[in-house]
């Protein structure tokens, strides 16, 4: 059985995706579905192509959950009902979630395969070099506490960095690899697999090159304030009204919440004014399905640092990273920018560059491994339990 551990939209996608591929080269092989509800996992369309679809509370949606032994009793209790075997592959996207540290180590303790896998730019940026082991305040040192003791998860520890509140990581050991999808470099200490991006298409025909997509990425959330995050927003619409002739724009899923903030008023003013044709963002679509929805398929798309930027790259989009633009800045941005660098990404170094003459100076071969496919991973996998 192949279970996947799916916490967000994206997660949803990529293991429908990876199914796909394996299913093609496997007719006899069995996939199980691990939900973690509430999360920013909304989608459910395609749970019926899964054998046995299981669904979990998580373990840390807000601080005093992790005060109350009751409920992480009853959380542990309905993890259970998952029975591992030694043949099991367990695949997961994220360590965000202790409660997919708990359905590693049960994983393990039976024997099962992990693997974790690469989930985008974020991926990169959590696992390398500015980041350290440590707490910077009390509530996160009680945090700590309560996890690694309190409710048994001792090899899970917090990892911090500047613009970090929270981020817990499971001890290597129990993973039996990465599988990454771009060639960038990560700090961890388990066996490390680069294979071809499962989104990895011939360009897509038909881009308009006076089409533009821009999209929101919350960057208020941790990173700025709302003004300071819509007034960078503002400096490329304005740009990009000028500039192209077809604007689209999306907001971030998570940004719904803040849509009646003044500052956020302000620009959905701005928008109409503009004319920028706003996409819907009520629905559970990603944007990597949405594009080519669009009357004027977009050439470019612009962002902070997006992962949709490198997927859309591999469908024939024109990437515009700006987080190096912003005012503020972080360690975050400067991981980004020392990734992009290594792959000698061509930056705008102004707003005023977003036109329709940029160029990303990228290839397919810079950002992805093409010659190792995630079948052939799995046929090695299938070889040893044969």
């Amino acid at each position: 059985m192949i279970y996947f551990i799916v916490n967000n939209n994206l997660h949803y996608i990529w293991s429908r995706a990876i199914l796909e591929k394996i299913s093609k080269i496997n007719t006899e092989e069995d996939f199980s579905l691990i939900r973690f509800e509430p999360s920013a996992l909304t989608m459910a369309e395609h749970d019926d192509i899964y054998e046995n679809v299981y669904r979990s509370q998580g373990f840390f949606t807000s601080f005093w959950q992790l005060l109350n032994p009751i409920y992480m009793y009853k959380v542990k209790q309905n993890i259970k009902r998952i029975i591992f075997k030694k043949d099991d592959i367990v695949f997961l996207f994220t360590e965000y979630e202790i409660g997919n540290h708990y359905i590693v180590k049960r994983a393990k303790r039976k024997g099962a395969k992990v693997f974790i896998i690469d989930e985008g730019i974020g991926t990169y940026i959590i696992n390398n070099y500015p980041y350290v082991f440590r707490g910077s305040s009390l509530k996160q040192r009680i945090i700590d506490y309560i996890i690694r003791y309190a409710i048994g998860f001792y090899d899970s520890r917090r990892l911090t960095g500047t613009n970090l509140l929270y981020f817990p990581r499971l001890d290597d050991k129990y993973y039996d690899g990465y599988i990454l999808f771009y060639n960038f470099p990560l700090e961890r200490s388990m066996p490390k697999v680069y294979v071809r991006f499962p989104g990895l298409k011939e360009e897509l025909k038909n881009r308009d090159s006076n089409s533009i997509l821009i999209l929101g990425q919350g960057l208020n959330d941790f990173y700025l304030d709302d003004k300071e995050y819509i007034d960078s927003l503002l400096a490329i619409l304005e740009v990009a009204a000028k500039s192209f002739r077809y604007v689209y724009f999306k907001f971030h899923h998570c940004e719904i919440k803040y849509l009646d903030r003044p500052e956020f008023k302000k620009l959905r003013k701005r928008l109409k004014e503009l004319e920028i044709k706003i996409i819907d963002f009520d629905k559970p679509v990603a944007v990597e399905n949405m594009i080519s929805t669009l009357d004027h398929r977009p050439k470019f798309v612009v962002s902070y640092f997006s992962t949709a930027l490198l997927n859309l790259f591999a469908v024939g989009c024109q990437p515009i990273f700006a987080c190096h633009l912003l005012e503020k800045k972080c360690v975050d941005f400067e991981v980004v920018r020392t990734l992009l660098e290594s792959v000698n990404y061509n930056f705008v170094s102004c707003y005023s560059d977003i036109t329709p003459q940029y160029s990303s100076a990228l290839t397919l071969d810079k950002i992805y491994t093409l010659d190792f496919t995630f079948q052939d991973f799995y046929k090695g996998l299938a070889y040893e339990k044969g």
